[in-house]
């Protein structure tokens, strides 16, 4: 997944092992959040603690490049789930204080166009009798809400994939300098 996030995010990345789990909304206050699609209450999540375990979740975190957007510091980021728990990037990231800009329910941003979290790429193991493992990428649409601010600075380049099908070989990166 590509973001954007609030503040610069160290540029050696991070990589966050928290548990997520259910928010719990404390006795005596009400939600006011619409009942999930499981029938839940509140369909937020929040870091587990002692009286809230929750599962465990894993994020890694690598820097795409610092810059300025809406008068805000923010960061470029490619978020790779090693976990898939409900809302996990969103959750990890606030927790670290660098929460996804337009991420309305877990920093209260109602200023950007948009929620800045797009998935960027999706492999898909399918087994050979199905065509065999496929990739598929979109386009960035970050780049057009960052690169051309003064302040930008590129500090790695992911890899460059491309759609594969089943008649096509695995994807592998383009070669760059920051890839060898």
């Amino acid at each position: 997944y590509l973001a954007l996030c609030y503040g610069h995010v160290i540029p050696e990345g991070m990589y966050i092992d928290k548990p997520v789990a259910p928010f719990q909304v404390p006795k005596g206050e009400v939600s006011v959040c619409p009942t999930g699609s499981d029938g839940a209450k509140d369909f937020r999540m929040c870091i587990g603690d002692t009286a809230n375990p929750g599962k465990d979740a894993q994020t890694e975190v690598k820097v795409i490049a610092h810059g300025i957007f809406m008068g805000k510091k923010v960061s470029k980021v490619l978020l790779l789930p090693k976990t898939g728990r409900r809302h996990q990037l969103r959750v990890h990231m606030a927790h670290v204080l660098h929460p996804i800009v337009g991420d309305f329910t877990y920093c209260g941003d109602s200023e950007a166009p948009r929620m800045m979290l797009h998935a960027w790429m999706l492999q898909m193991p399918f087994p050979t009798k199905w065509g065999g493992p496929r990739t598929f990428v979109a386009d960035d649409p970050l780049i057009e809400y960052l690169q051309d601010t003064p302040d930008y600075r590129l500090l790695w380049e992911p890899p460059t994939y491309s759609t594969t099908t089943a008649s096509s070989p695995d994807p592998t990166p383009a070669p760059s300098e920051d890839n060898k």
